[in-house]
């Protein structure tokens, strides 16, 4: 995704001051984007400035790159074009440990149960 050209407007600040202290703590967008235990790609939606991230997505990056959360908020008010309060979003990582046990749990218990699982068979 090309980063938007235009750091003036609101998205762009924001997207800006989110590359550049990833830059400069010496992280690469997967090392960020395991770090706070998110996708590339949702690390790269934010730095691109087309649209503004979530909230929560905005505060990960912030700690993550040692950022004061207060400026970080100024400018995600400022991407947004209105000074509504931002608001927290379900956490990818809670979501996906959920479903990655819930997977190990069936395929257990299919194991145990003498099925097949995962093209291992049981003998």
């Amino acid at each position: 995704m090309t980063p938007i050209l235009d750091p003036r407007n609101g998205p762009g600040r924001l997207a800006l001051e989110l590359r550049r202290a990833r830059s400069r703590r010496g992280l690469t967008r997967q090392e960020l984007a395991d770090w706070i235990g998110r996708s590339v790609a949702t690390v790269q939606r934010a730095e691109a400035g087309h649209t503004r991230p979530s909230w929560s997505v905005v505060k990960d990056i912030a700690r993550a790159c040692w950022l004061s959360i207060a400026a970080i908020e100024t400018l995600g008010k400022g991407a947004s074009g209105h000074s509504t309060p931002l608001t927290e979003a379900p956490h990818l990582k809670l979501v996906s440990a959920f479903d990655v046990a819930f997977l190990r749990f069936r395929s257990l218990r299919r194991l145990l149960q003498g099925g097949v699982s995962a093209g291992w068979q049981v003998r």
